[in-house]
């Protein structure tokens, strides 16, 4: 049925694609297999060479492997870093120059039992350092591992961070086993039993709580290496993000330590303030000194030159996952200091020609201070990426509104990142352009669409539709490649992608503007851009398809409820149910923030009371999945955390039973998004 359909539509694609050899071709399913990432490049304090990680897709592995490479500075050629491309992530160099650290998951120097971190989180890793440059005698040492398996690191974006101290006698990392807790790993590695605990959900699954583990006197030689201890070790919180200060006698860390616990991936909403950790060992004895009390998240601390201020993100509420954050700097010199907002993105209003507020995103750039008194910063202004300039001592005020400065270039000009990705040349480009509409209330709506690649010169429109609506909600789609999208219009469809009220980028107003309506007005967002793509005869009115992800398969899900105008839908990793998200999910809070309180609960929103439990049933697509009869596919993952595969299943059964054409599918081993390639 449906899925056989899918296959044999992608083996049409795949004929297609190979019978173009020797001129621009349309893009093919199996480049996906030919895309690489560069990310995460350093310059050497010494500017005798650079490292970046390269990203790519192997055939022999599920996902995707990553290797450090560098830079040669004397030739501009890249190589390497090691033979055979062992994994390496996040390089960082000692300020000397002397040593490279990374993360890895490679062999350990003595046996490694790793933790039992399941394929569907994020790959673990220990701390490894490399003399740089390489000594010409290897039994002087190649590679030193500075971490053992009582000091796994998760590699995630939130937390982990190695750093060294200025002054190049520690270096910090984030180590993510409690010894404390060795007795259970034991036990739950033995299949005794499995304890159902609080932890930080999806893409964490198998970790401890993270400390900050410092260690000195990282040589060659283990028996010269030095003092080693983490800081609250047997702490139940999860530490990470750690900034040195220009003195090397504290790091500034981001953590939520109260009560109030949930995951954080995808979701930054809960009470994460600053505490300063310093750097000696009977500090791990000393309780971390807290630095702000707002009630909402503050994180990402970048510490000034000077030592004296550390910028930061804050919200001042525990709202949304996904919030629009605060520009904020606080004194670190003074005793009683009083955080001040540089931006205040979260009270901003649209300008009067409609422009979105700036909005700084998660996270702060490393390299954000320029001086001791001014910050660069990136933010969005709708589908725009900017970067601004600030002044800490002067207005709340930017000095350069538009300014894009980028940091100094190295002197070395044959140091810069590699270019990726030339194959793209070969391939025939699809359209782009921005929309804009009006719903039906009258507010203003943009998003992409993107059309087939023009071969021939002519237009051909009306072109069959997919909409493809973004998760979230709080998130946003915006131009430039994106693998689906374009494979897709490679092949005939146009493709929609609407920032329906409650993306992110817009300002706080549009982010809640579908709080207590969700499935509500924001589909009819979703629905009005449709109708004025066929007014214009873009689209064709009878040739409409929908396929969304985690949020977007609740749009998709919920559309199919509302109107029978689809000829097919396609959802994946969905909400179906609100009821089931809220006692299923690892987010608690996404369900109560945007439906006012627990499934229980009445509340009052502008003027009248709201049974909560009784809207989350309303707009749960399973309430009127015996309505469907519109031919849909249920895709799901079976380790998911955020949109657990109950939800799946839910809406496949009501579908079946109502005598809907349907199929599900059910992906092994992975998680809210999906790792592996061959899926």
């Amino acid at each position: 049925m449906l899925g056989r359909l899918f296959l044999i539509g992608f083996a049409i694609i795949a004929a297609s694609d190979a019978a173009r050899a020797d001129e621009k071709i349309l893009l093919q399913l199996s480049d996906i297999y030919r895309q690489e990432t560069v990310s995460d490049f350093k310059v050497s304090p010494r500017g005798d060479e650079a490292v970046y990680v390269r990203s790519w897709y192997d055939h022999a592995q599920p996902g995707r492997r990553s290797a450090i490479w560098r830079i040669d500075g004397a030739t501009g050629r890249a190589e390497p870093l090691e033979p055979g491309e062992p994994d390496g992530r996040l390089p960082t160099y000692s300020p000397d120059g002397r040593w490279l650290a990374f993360l890895s998951d490679r062999p350990a120097e003595h046996e490694w039992r790793k933790l039992p971190i399941p394929p569907y989180s994020d790959g673990p890793g220990l701390v490894w350092a490399m003399p740089r440059p390489l000594p010409a005698d290897p039994s002087l040492g190649r590679i030193v591992q500075l971490s053992d398996e009582t000091d796994t690191a998760v590699s995630d974006t939130f937390y982990t961070r190695i750093t060294f101290s200025p002054d190049n006698r520690w270096i910090a990392y984030v180590s993510g086993l409690d010894r404390s807790m060795k007795w259970r790993v034991d036990d739950e590695l033995r299949g005794r039993y499995e304890i159902e605990t609080d932890d930080q959900g999806e893409g964490y699954e198998g970790y401890l709580p993270t400390a900050i583990h410092f260690q000195t006197g990282f040589a060659a030689n283990k028996e010269d290496r030095q003092q080693s201890f983490s800081t609250d070790r047997w702490s139940p919180y999860w530490y990470g993000d750690p900034q040195w200060s220009p003195d090397s006698k504290y790091v500034v860390v981001h953590s939520n330590r109260t009560s109030d616990q949930e995951s954080v991936r995808y979701s930054i909403n809960k009470n994460y303030d600053l505490w300063r950790i310093p750097a000696e060992p009977q500090g791990a004895h000393d309780a971390p000194q807290q630095l702000t009390t707002n009630p909402g998240p503050d994180v990402s601390p970048r510490i000034s030159p000077d030592g004296k201020h550390v910028l930061y993100l804050s919200v001042p509420r525990k709202g949304p996952h996904m919030d629009v954050f605060n520009l904020c700097v606080l004194g670190l010199d003074a005793k009683d200091a009083k955080p001040r907002t540089l931006i205040n993105a979260h009270d901003a209003e649209r300008a009067d020609d409609g422009t979105p507020p700036f909005q700084p995103t998660f996270p702060l750039r490393d390299d954000c201070w320029i001086d001791d008194s001014h910050v660069r910063v990136r933010g969005v202004r709708g589908m725009k990426t900017e970067t601004l300039v600030f002044h800490i001592a002067g207005e709340d005020h930017p000095i350069a509104a538009h300014a894009k400065p980028e940091p100094d270039p190295p002197a070395n000009k044959k140091l810069k990142p590699p270019a990726v990705n030339a194959w793209l040349k070969e391939r025939l480009e699809a359209r782009e352009e921005i929309v804009k509409w009006k719903s039906f209330d009258g507010l203003e709506i943009e998003g992409v669409l993107t059309l087939p690649p023009n071969t021939d010169g002519k237009d051909h429109a009306p072109y069959p539709l997919i909409v493809y609506p973004h998760g979230g909600p709080h998130s946003a789609s915006k131009p430039g490649f994106n693998f689906t999208v374009h494979l897709f219009a490679a092949h005939g469809y146009a493709v929609f992608q609407p920032n329906f009220r409650g993306t992110y980028g817009y300002g706080r107003k549009f982010l809640d503007a579908a709080r207590f309506d969700m499935g509500g007005s924001d589909m009819q967002d979703i629905l009005t851009g449709i109708d004025m793509l066929i007014e214009r005869g873009t689209v064709d009115k009878n040739r409409q398809f929908v396929y969304g992800i985690s949020y977007g398969g609740y749009s998709t899900c919920r559309l199919v409820t509302l109107t029978k105008q689809f000829r097919a839908a396609a959802a994946q990793n969905a909400v179906t149910d609100l009821h089931a998200m809220w006692s299923l999910s690892d987010l608690q809070s996404w369900t109560e923030w945007e439906f006012g309180g627990k499934p229980w609960e009445t509340v009052e929103h502008e003027g009248r009371k709201i049974d909560v439990g009784a809207l989350m049933r309303e707009r749960s697509p399973t309430t009127l999945a015996h309505t469907v009869t519109t031919p849909t596919l249920i895709l799901h993952a079976d380790h998911d955390r955020r949109c657990p595969v109950a939800m799946g299943r839910m809406f496949y059964r009501g579908l079946k039973e109502s005598g809907c054409e349907t199929e599900m599918v059910i992906y092994s081993d992975e998680r809210h998004g999906l790792w592996q390639v061959k899926h």
